[in-house]
């Protein structure tokens, strides 16, 4: 009897066995990873509102994002990162191009201070007006160009006519959850968790802050920003800020894209989760009364959402977000009207 001839075939079954048993275990479990990600279907509309964790959050002012960005999450990990900041040079230099392409109306600030007239405000310091802009993923390119232009031209506008503004921006502060979601995922999946992901809310210009820095405006511009968006808390965020600054006339206009979306919040709560919170959130807004609520749709319908809207396409914007601005403390209704994209 040839022993090792035999060694060598029970080395050879075994080795294919374990191919085997490795090819059915990564089968299963890929099956059962693919039920666990299944999206589940909408709760009644009842449902409470809900954070799994608030551990991951930032808060951020604008000229630390660059540096907290990279260990914000594992997105650098997963190459889904601007490692090395040439997208973010490129970024900046295309904003710059956008606004000598499409240079703002010289006539901003005087009609702001007409609108003021018109809705009996003599004193523009007693006015304080929040932007909030929607950082999505959507926004890439010219979308953020044309928006950064329009916030510049307003901002300074408003400024030389004495209100003071406010320059926030939210996102998430990583893909499919981040560290968020990794934490859910360790904790066994609990169904039904709630918002899923890791928040990143960015103060490019606080109220009273005299000047825009050159770093908070070229921050706005850093591509890694622009991942998913939790709109309902972006604007309980910005309203409770805006409430605790002493004006008569307090205004939160904010530059959207397009609904709230985060896929893995929507994956494991049902589509119409954020969507509904979106909407609990403005009407209790509005319902308040102590903050005056409007919305520029960036190539997108707002209306749905916000009563107070305009929506603009990318060349129009300076014009309809100051036009939006006017309606708002003027206490006028705004329209509705879609400009060519």
């Amino acid at each position: 009897m040839d022993l090792s001839a035999t060694a060598k075939e029970l080395v050879f079954l075994g080795s294919i066995a374990l191919i085997v048993l490795v090819t059915l275990w990564d089968y299963y479990s890929r099956r059962r990873r693919s039920r666990l990600d299944e999206p589940v279907a909408d709760a009644r509309e009842s449902e409470p509102y809900k954070v799994y964790t608030r551990d991951y959050d930032l808060v951020l002012p604008a000229e630390e994002v660059p540096r907290r960005l990279p260990d914000a999450s594992d997105d650098a990990f997963n190459g889904k990162s601007d490692q090395g900041g040439k997208g973010w040079r490129q970024r900046v230099e295309s904003a710059k191009r956008w606004m000598a392409e499409h240079p703002q109306a010289m006539d901003m600030a005087p009609r702001f201070a007409a609108a003021l007239r018109a809705g009996g405000i003599a004193d523009p310091a007693d006015v304080a007006i929040t932007l909030l802009i929607d950082q999505s993923a959507s926004m890439r390119g010219d979308p953020m160009s044309a928006a950064y232009a329009a916030i510049a031209g307003v901002e300074a506008a408003l400024s030389r006519v004495g209100v003071r503004i406010e320059i926030l921006g939210f996102s998430t502060a990583g893909w499919r959850g981040g560290f968020a979601r990794k934490m859910w995922v360790a904790d066994g999946r609990p169904k039904r968790p709630g918002r899923l992901c890791a928040l990143l809310h960015i103060i490019y210009k606080a109220h009273g802050q005299p000047e825009w820095t050159r770093a908070s405006r070229e921050a706005m511009l850093h591509p890694d920003i622009l991942r998913e968006n939790i709109d309902g808390e972006a604007l309980e965020w910005a309203a409770g800020r805006l409430r605790g600054v002493a004006a008569g006339t307090k205004v939160l206009l904010v530059i959207s894209d397009g609904a709230a979306v985060d896929d893995t919040t929507i994956m494991h709560n049902g589509k119409a989760y954020l969507e509904r919170h979106l909407l609990k959130t403005i009407a209790a807004i509005e319902a308040e009364g102590a903050v005056r609520l409007g919305a520029l749709g960036v190539r997108h319908d707002v209306s749905r959402y916000y009563r107070n809207s305009r929506n603009a396409g990318l060349e129009s914007l300076p014009e309809d977000l100051l036009a939006l601005a006017m309606d708002v403390v003027a206490g006028t209704p705004a329209r509705h009207e879609t400009e060519a994209a």
